[in-house]
């Protein structure tokens, strides 16, 4: 990371393991690799692919059971949208937000956010 393109490693990095996540990969280790995966981008200071990555790894916690409301996104303590609307102004990270919690409440029985 310290000689190569660091935006591009770490868009590389998310993409893996959202395939991961598609492929049926076990979640919990994805779930704990994405974490390690964050903690890099924050030292590195990369918040479009930090806020992605976030996304995923909630959403994989949140499949095995890591939270009272499965169909909450939120990372420590706080809901990624808010999260995203004070750093990031993508739509295509609200996108993958409003897609993963659909999914979740889908796959929960939760027809009412």
């Amino acid at each position: 990371l310290s000689a190569g393109d660091v935006e591009s490693a770490f868009a590389n990095a998310s993409f893996s393991v959202v395939l991961g996540i598609q492929s049926g990969s076990n979640l919990e280790s994805l779930a704990n690799q994405m974490s390690r995966y964050i903690g890099k981008m924050r030292e590195m200071n990369t918040n479009y692919n930090l806020a992605c990555i976030q996304v995923y790894e909630c959403f994989a916690r949140n499949l095995v059971g890591g939270t009272d409301d499965p169909t909450e996104l939120s990372y420590g303590g706080k809901d990624l949208l808010s999260n995203m609307s004070e750093t990031q102004n993508e739509i295509s990270l609200k996108n993958q937000y409003y897609f993963t919690r659909m999914f979740l409440a889908y796959v929960f029985g939760r027809y009412e956010l």
